[in-house]
């Protein structure tokens, strides 16, 4: 899953097929602390590099106050709740460009605003190593990255709102400019808050977006503490309990068979009545937005153009509150 060549001189980053799927929801297993001690290296050193590299460890980007966990390989079940760095790039220290990549509404939804000089730390099991960052541009999804003698490159999809898959790709280079003795190493308290869909009876099999084919647009979220909620696992998976909690509504209205009496308010089915018929197809994406407050959310509101089986086109928004960490329909507009 997630295809990355290596080509003449550069990295060429082909489609990343799994990397764009954002439908799965998991629970982090937090890395709680990385002990290091090394002895200072030079920029460009290679010594008591190689060996002290590893595909495990911490990357932390003081100017956007992220501190986020990096594992091996770019699967969807690694991608979920940690930073994945590309399996066929060199490790972090060896010589080359070590190339790390995440979900654009997780851990890298806000390097965009990382300016030229920025700090790049990256915790191993043995040492630390700095980088700052020399470029990043919006790129097309096969762009060749420059595999430079020590570099780093982080690279996520286009736009960094998008649920969807996109065609392009937003990539920082950073340069190694050194590493340093540390005993003290920050404190990765950062955990998957597993937030869930109300799927009442058979509607939790049917509550998924494999199971309800729907094209997604691009996720916003609001309120205090908006930028440290992207940066963790907490918004991806905060759109897809959204979601699910969406599908089985949806499915609910269609077949009422699948849920036990009264799982739904008459009002919310009422106010849902032109859309019992069915939806045939979507005209626009399905938009997430998440209101929360400094990581707790409160609301979650999804807007779709939609044709119905009858042909005509309606605009549908539902409403959801959050309960614990529950998703549940609670109010909807059907407008022409």
């Amino acid at each position: 899953m997630g295809l990355v060549c290596l080509v003449g001189a550069g990295l060429l980053l082909a489609n990343v097929v799994g990397f764009l799927n954002h439908s799965s929801r998991k629970g982090a297993q937090a890395i709680a602390r990385i002990e290091t001690r090394v002895e200072p290296i030079s920029g460009t050193s290679r010594s008591n590099t190689v060996s002290c590299a590893g595909a495990q460890g911490l990357l932390e980007i003081p100017a956007i106050h992220l501190l986020a966990p990096v594992e091996p390989g770019t699967l969807q079940s690694t991608l979920a709740y940690a930073v994945g760095h590309v399996s066929v790039s060199p490790e972090p220290g060896q010589v080359g460009t070590a190339v790390f990549a995440a979900h654009d509404v997780t851990w890298f939804h806000r390097i965009s605003s990382l300016s030229f000089g920025d700090a790049i730390l990256y915790y191993s099991a043995c040492q630390v190593l700095k980088y700052v960052v020399t470029s990043h541009e919006v790129v097309g999804h096969s762009y060749a990255i420059p595999n430079l003698p020590a570099g780093l490159a982080l690279f996520t999809c286009w736009p960094l709102d998008a649920l969807w898959e996109t065609s392009q790709r937003y990539v920082v280079q950073a340069t190694l400019v050194g590493g340093y003795q540390s005993t003290k190493v920050p404190k990765l308290t950062t955990a998957n808050p597993s937030y869930t869909s109300y799927s009442p009876g058979q509607l939790g099999s049917l509550d998924t977006l494999a199971a309800n084919p729907t094209p997604l647009g691009n996720l916003s979220v609001i309120g205090p503490g908006a930028g440290s909620f992207y940066s963790s696992p907490a918004a991806l998976d905060a759109s897809a309990a959204a979601q699910g909690a969406y599908f089985a509504l949806l499915r609910a209205l269609a077949d009422p068979s699948l849920a036990p009496p009264n799982s739904y308010s008459a009002n919310l089915l009422s106010e849902l009545g032109a859309v019992r018929q069915g939806i045939k197809g979507y005209s626009s994406p399905l938009d997430t937005s998440v209101s929360q407050v400094n990581g707790r959310v409160q609301v979650a509101l999804l807007k779709a153009t939609v044709t119905l089986l009858d042909g005509s086109q309606v605009h549908l928004a539902v409403t959801e509150t959050v309960s614990g960490n529950m998703f549940s329909p609670t109010e909807a507009t059907v407008s022409t």
